[in-house]
């Protein structure tokens, strides 16, 4: 199983020039919201796609809906704060 912080770094290594905004941890998988440097989600924004990594393989999945069923059930929100200290 991968950590919190390893698919972070995982995310951000195939994301070169992106922060991570938010991060959403399901049973499954986590879900990130990436952005580039110095832009922000404006008021009204809206992703249908978002990057995943598998928790179990550890396996970045890039884009995907947030439909798919990787997302199903509660999660816990991680903010972009969050994951900075996370990774100091």
């Amino acid at each position: 199983m991968i950590s919190l912080k390893d698919a972070c770094t995982l995310v951000l290594k195939n994301n070169p020039g992106q922060y991570i905004h938010v991060v959403n941890e399901y049973e499954k998988a986590y879900e990130f919201y990436v952005l580039g440097i110095g832009t922000t989600i404006e008021n009204y924004g809206l992703m249908l796609s978002t990057i995943a990594v598998e928790k179990q393989t550890g396996q970045y999945l890039g884009y995907i809906s947030i439909c798919d069923p990787l997302y199903d059930g509660p999660y816990k929100q991680y903010t972009k704060e969050y994951v900075e200290d996370l990774l100091q």
